[in-house]
């Protein structure tokens, strides 16, 4: 049965009449059908089961037989469909008389908390309509089991039991048996919001993409807690439970203080609802929210004079409302969106909503630009600012040397120390066939010029800060011959490779594996001067050599050094990378993080690892208008 009753059948009164009592439904419900009837006598709460009469239903009614002055409850079952209709409760009257009840089919919902003493069970639903009738009723049916009844078969909704510090959740299956049960499992949390999504002016046309939800939070750096340009990342904290299309239910088992709730579809302007507003208001009121028309922002990306750019990087943020900020110090932004400009140095952002932003443009040889800007529908010009560049020509043992990699790196602290990571990104390159190259320097802070990498050998060139540089900073004739070659010495290494990363202090490490040329010895060609780290790996291990590291000269004949293992023969289980912490900078953009894998770039697989290679042409592309 799709209600809980007490056992056993009520008899009428001592000389009720019996009556006929026609029942008709606002929908046609062809027969046979199965009426069950349940009495109760008056002042009493549990009803008992006085009929089950199979019957036809004839135009679209049934007559049912019952005892005068019993008060009633009729629910009516067709075979092979799920679910049930539900008329009453009323006064079987003492005469013949009609009843008209929906032909809305329903279902009960049946379900167990974790433990005793929830609140009082709940339907809650995404429906602005106020009920016909008693539907649905929900009631504790034992002091931990409960019953909703009269629930609409397709409405999408939840169970709620709210206790002090506890909300106990109900999620339904969504599988309902003839009888029109359907369980629902029992989840906790500390607190839940139904959210039902609409569309101002109408849905869109059929075959849109459904609505979406997601939480998210903002992604600060961590090793550049002060930074103002920051990302979004999902918020693990918060789970959101899609009911139908447009109904979702967002729970979470702690109290959450920070992040947003992003309501999403596509043609729509995204709507962003703080967290804590969400969990502010009482689980059983939904929350409804009809998305707007989305905004656009489209623009060109030019190098002035009426000359536009292909290939510039395009960076969307949205401002942060900070209350807390300093008045001196920037806001911060979160990325929302980036792109790279098309052949004519167009660019376009769709699915905006209406607020202003700020436009970030960069190009690795033409220089960056920022502008803030209000999705008004006009188009936007983005005039790249000039930087200052780095000129010379790379000769590699007297011969100029075409293809070779040149990069502009921050330097370290002053990249760690940043607010805006994106103004001390210089540009990369290539040298042409004559050897030569030109590179644009950062627009902000220290940095250094690094020429080649570890295949051909490597040059660095120390630049004070970008303030106080010409506009073109000469690096005259950069010879990349290589370094003295090394070899190393180190009895017992049986089964060992040596590894050297270097060097020291410096970005962009590089990790040279040993090449072994004889049963103690092994020869190493690092990429450029500096100091060397040595470490033996054996097997999974590694261990520390003697001496830990070494010192390669610019120039000068080939070394020898002797290693040894430490008198201890101890495992070194803490050597890390020195630059191990800027490899977990969060970088805002993939225009960023291709130039952090620049900066970073290290390999284990090979006697001479090469920084990745640059994607983009060795000259930028433009355009004539």
């Amino acid at each position: 049965m799709p209600l809980s009753i007490a056992d056993g059948r009520n008899a009428p009164p001592p000389g009720a009449p019996v009556v006929v009592v026609t029942v008709r439904f606002s929908a046609a419900v062809s027969g046979p059908v199965e009426v069950v009837r349940l009495d109760r006598a008056a002042l009493t709460r549990r009803w008992h089961l006085a009929e089950i009469a199979r019957t036809m239903a004839d135009d679209g009614r049934i007559d049912v037989r019952g005892p005068a002055a019993v008060e009633t409850l009729l629910l009516v079952r067709q075979s092979g469909r799920p679910g049930y209709l539900l008329d009453g409760p009323f006064r079987w009257p003492v005469q013949p008389a009609t009843y008209h009840v929906s032909g809305g089919w329903r279902r009960t919902i049946r379900g167990r908390t974790l433990q005793a003493g929830s609140g009082t069970p709940q339907w809650v639903n995404a429906s602005e309509e106020a009920p016909r009738d008693a539907w649905p009723a929900c009631e504790w049916i034992t002091d931990r089991d409960w019953e909703c009844v009269g629930v609409p078969l397709k409405e999408a909704g939840i169970v709620l039991s709210e206790a002090p510090a506890r909300l106990s959740y109900f999620e339904p299956t969504g599988a309902v048996d003839e009888s029109g049960v359907e369980t629902a499992a029992c989840r906790t949390a500390a607190w839940g919001r139904l959210l039902v999504i609409g569309f101002a002016g109408g849905a869109p046309a059929g075959g849109a993409t459904p609505p979406a939800v997601v939480p998210r939070r903002m992604q600060a750096p961590r090793a550049r807690p002060q930074s103002v340009r920051l990302g979004a990342e999902l918020d693990t904290r918060v789970t959101v439970d899609r009911l139908s299309p447009r109904i979702f239910w967002v729970t979470a088992t702690q109290p959450v203080e920070d992040g947003w709730v992003e309501l999403m579809a596509g043609g729509r302007a995204p709507v962003r609802l703080d967290t804590r507003e969400v969990a502010a208001a009482p689980s059983s009121v939904p929350l409804r929210i009809d998305l707007e028309p989305a905004a656009r922002l489209a623009g060109t990306v030019s190098a002035g004079r009426g000359v536009v750019v292909k290939g510039a990087d395009v960076l969307l943020y949205r401002f942060v409302t900070d209350t807390g900020r300093a008045e001196k110090r920037p806001p911060k932004r979160i990325l929302l969106a980036e792109t790279r400009s098309g052949d004519e140095g167009e660019f376009r952002f769709e699915n905006l909503a209406v607020e202003r932003y700020e436009l970030v443009a960069m190009h690795t040889a033409y220089g960056r630009v920022e502008r803030v800007v209000d999705p008004d529908g006009q188009e936007i010009d983005l005039t790249l600012q000039r930087p200052s560049y780095a000129i010379g020509r790379v000769l590699r043992d007297g011969v100029v040397t075409p293809g070779v990699q040149v990069s502009v790196l921050p330097d370290l602290a002053a990249y760690a120390a940043s607010e805006d990571v994106t103004e001390f990104l210089g540009g990369e390159t290539t040298t042409g066939d004559d050897g030569r190259f030109s590179v644009a320097l950062a627009p902000r802070g220290a940095m250094e010029v690094r020429v080649g990498d570890a295949q051909v050998g490597m040059r660095r060139f120390q630049l004070g800060a970008a303030e106080t540089l010409a506009r073109v900073v000469d690096l005259g004739t950069i010879d990349l011959s290589p370094p003295p070659a090394v070899t190393l010495v180190l009895e017992g290494a049986e089964g060992c490779d040596l590894l050297l990363t270097g060097p020291s202090g410096r970005p962009g490490m590089a990790v040279v594996r040993a090449r072994r040329i004889g049963p103690a010895m092994f020869d190493a060609r690092v990429p450029e001067p500096g100091r060397w780290s040595i470490v033996a790996a054996c097997g999974r291990q590694e261990r520390s050599v003697v001496p830990a590291f070494i010192d390669v000269p610019a120039a000068g004949p080939d070394m020898s050094v002797r290693l040894s293992w430490p008198l201890n023969g101890s495992v070194e289980r803490d050597m890390k990378r020195s630059n191990e912490g800027y490899r977990s900078c969060s970088a805002p953009s993939a225009f960023v993080r291709k130039f952090l894998a620049a900066m970073l770039a290290s390999s284990a697989e090979s006697a001479a690892t090469s920084a990745p290679s640059h994607p983009e042409p060795a000259r930028p592309e433009l355009v004539g208008r």
